[in-house]
């Protein structure tokens, strides 16, 4: 199935006013916020075939704090979430930290 066909279908989905259906934009943010990060969106030497596990966690997150209220996101992100060693925590923390500078510069 092509990317066409399924944007088509998005279209015919969401154009009918459904009470709660969503659409999550998880494709538009690899593909165009994830090239204006402060790191590669996607995995190891840049395949792009692969998301990174960084911005896929991004990702989850931010979908986990859209949806869910606080105390149920709190419980559902460690399952969600695997745990991360030291160095990819304290790199992540650091990522996020850049993107909010950033995103207060513009």
């Amino acid at each position: 199935m092509s990317k066409s066909t399924l944007r088509i279908a998005l279209d015919r989905v969401t154009s009918r006013g459904l009470e709660n259906l969503y659409y999550w934009p998880s494709f538009e943010i690899v593909r165009w916020v994830g090239a204006n990060l402060p790191y590669s969106a996607y995995g190891a030497g840049g395949d792009s075939r692969h998301v990174s596990d960084h911005l896929v966690r991004e990702i989850i997150d931010a979908f986990v704090e859209a949806f869910w209220v606080p105390e149920a996101a709190a419980q559902l992100r460690p399952f969600v979430m695997e745990p991360l060693g030291d160095w990819a925590e304290a790199r992540l923390r650091a990522e996020r930290k850049a993107l909010s500078l950033r995103r207060k510069s513009t």
